[in-house]
Order: C-alpha cells, then structure tokens, then sequence
C-alpha cells in the first residue's frame, strides 16, 4: 500500500496481513456503524441503559472527543482498503489501541452470535460445540493480533512524544481514555441489562442522597449558605413524603431525579426548602 503523501510524524508504517485484517474489521466496522445511528439518533443497540438504570453519581462513563472519533473513522477507512490482501498502512499510536480494542470487539461480536443460536433447532448442541472450537481459534488468533498491536503501539508512542512533546502527548492520552470509555459505553455495551435487586428503603435513601445534593448545589449557586444537613434531609424526606402522596403535582421526585440539572426543577425544589428552613447569604 502506498505511503500518504503528507506524512504525519506521529504515524509508523505497520503491515497487516489479510488474517488480521480480519480479526479487527468485524469490531471496527461495527463501531463505525453505531457511531453512525448514535450521530443520527442519539441512541444505538448496544448501549448501557442509562435511562433505566442510571450510574452512581460521580461515575465517569467518558466524554465524547471529534479528534479521536475521526482516528477511529480514519482507521475505518484504511483498513477497509486493506480487507482483501491486507497491506502496509500508516497508523499513530492512538489509531493502533483502536484496532486492538476493535479485535476485541470483534470476539464480542462472535461471542453474542453464538449466544443467539437457538437450542431448539435441529443439531443446535453440536453446531454450538463446534463454534467453541472455532471461537477458541479466533480467540487465540485474534489474541495474537492484539499482542502485536501493543508492540507497535510501544513503537508509534515513542515517535508521537517526540512529535507532539511529552505535556501535549499526555493531554492526548488522558482524551483518548476519556473517548475510549465514552465508546464502551455508547456504541460497544453488550452486557445483558439486569436490573439491581435493591429494597423500598434502599430506593428512598438513594433518592434523599440525590435530591439532597441538588438542593445543596442550587443553594450554593443562588448565593446562600449550605444549611445543617440533617436539617435540609429532613426538609427533602419531608418533599418526597409529600411527593408521593401526590401533593407535588408535575414537579414531583421522579421529575426532579431525571432533571437534575434543569434550573426550572433546581429552582422548584429550592422553593420548598426556603419555606421550611432560613437560609443565609454566603459571605
């Protein structure tokens, strides 16, 4: 394969034969694909629930980056031109941890397939035995791939520090990780949803820690100071009694916990609790 006319000085040029090729493409194309329906829609098949069943607060599920998204895209394109005989393609460090996380995405792929062979067709039990002795096969290959990948990423990291300086190397580093956790999340969540077996009481202390934090926050954002908490606890148990008695009307705990961060609701729920303790200006 020709060497691009421009070249980057962050990229190496790394041959792939047509068997690794295809050990990355079935992952990558799939992740081009659904980032294509999230661009579109917002939503894809194979994302975490996050409406049905939202993350801890605090928790980092990633943060959508353009510049390392067209890597991906990118890298989609070459390796595409490379899936008949393989090739040399010229690919940076970052384009390299995207193709081992795309071989590894491609055993998702062939793991949740065999996993839909219905049991109830004729011969289903030894077609299944048989695709385990051909996954391990892809398996052990694919692991290979994957070892190779990091060698060369090794290789492309040294070039890219000495490209970029090791202060912009590391900002890129902390973006790619960001992007990466944003895309399992987002496009490549595969784990079978279930839901968490928590108890009423479990439920309601959730719900008191979490309209607690955005009261305390919109107190802190209108300039007032954040009063006791036990107090301003007991002020919130005393909204979500009232809430579920139905005595809130539209603004009730439900839609307070999907809107937390809408001024609207913030402000609502700050008006209860002005009612019931004196708040102080901050100094």
């Amino acid at each position: 394969m020709p060497q691009p006319k421009e070249m980057d000085a962050t990229e190496i040029k790394v041959r792939f034969t047509k068997k690794e090729v295809s050990a990355i493409w079935p992952g990558l194309d799939y992740i081009n694909r659904q980032f294509l329906a999230w661009d579109s829609t917002g939503g894809t098949v194979s994302s975490y629930p996050f409406r049905i069943q939202p993350l801890p607060p605090g928790f980092d599920s990633g943060t959508f980056s353009n510049r390392m998204m067209d890597r991906i895209r990118d890298l989609w394109v070459r390796m595409k031109a490379a899936k008949t005989c393989g090739g040399e393609l010229w690919l940076d460090e970052f384009q390299l941890r995207a193709a081992a996380f795309s071989a590894r995405t491609s055993m998702k792929l062939k793991r949740r397939e065999m996993k839909r062979v219905s049991k109830r067709e004729a011969n289903a039990l030894r077609r299944v035995a048989g695709g385990r002795r051909t996954f391990k096969l892809l398996k052990d290959g694919k692991d290979r791939v994957i070892e190779s990948l990091e060698i060369d990423a090794k290789r492309a990291q040294r070039r890219f520090k000495a490209a970029v300086g090791v202060k912009k190397y590391g900002f890129q580093c902390k973006e790619w990780q960001s992007h990466l956790r944003w895309v399992k999340f987002r496009l490549t969540y595969f784990k079978p949803f279930r839901p968490l077996k928590v108890s009423v009481s479990q439920m309601r202390r959730a719900w008191v820690d979490r309209l607690v934090q955005m009261a305390e926050k919109t107190i802190v954002n209108q300039g007032y100071e954040v009063p006791d908490s036990k107090k301003l606890q007991k002020v919130i148990r005393e909204y979500l009694r009232y809430s579920r008695r139905g005595r809130m009307g539209e603004y009730h705990h439900l839609y307070m916990l999907k809107n937390v961060e809408s001024s609207e609701a913030q402000l609502k729920l700050l008006e209860f609790v002005e009612e019931r303790l004196l708040l102080k200006e901050a100094s």
